[in-house]
């Protein structure tokens, strides 16, 4: 259903918002996390539950037994090119994980915890 330039904006889209933490993809494993803005909601996963490539995205509208694909983009090893939308899920996919695990908020947890050790004087 998407051009090729309408995945790579929509992937583009996708990593920003994450990025910014504007959305929160939620983990279903650690090899598929999924993500839900309005009605449309975004899996994303890894083909092989290995964690790396081929990574697939799919755009489904609607949710449960109503849901409806509208799109599916499953990267490509060859497919090097930040030009080509299947090289771009290459960088969407650790953004997507980081988020599912808790990210920012969890890095930050996790240092101000050891700052707090290093700080204490013996």
């Amino acid at each position: 259903m998407f051009s090729k330039a309408e995945w790579i904006t929509l992937i583009d889209k996708l990593a920003r918002l994450t990025q910014d933490e504007k959305i929160e993809w939620d983990a279903v494993g650690l090899e598929h996390v999924s993500v839900s803005v309005g009605r449309i909601t975004y899996n994303l996963r890894t083909q092989d539950a290995d964690g790396t490539d081929p990574f697939i995205l799919t755009v489904f509208r609607g949710a449960g037994d109503e849901a409806l694909e509208i799109g599916t983009l499953t990267s490509n090893i060859a497919a090097n090119s930040e030009q080509e939308p299947e090289g771009r899920l290459r960088d969407l996919w650790p953004l997507a994980l980081r988020s599912s695990l808790g990210g920012p908020s969890l890095v930050k947890d996790i240092f101000d915890d050891l700052d707090a050790l290093d700080s204490d004087e013996f």
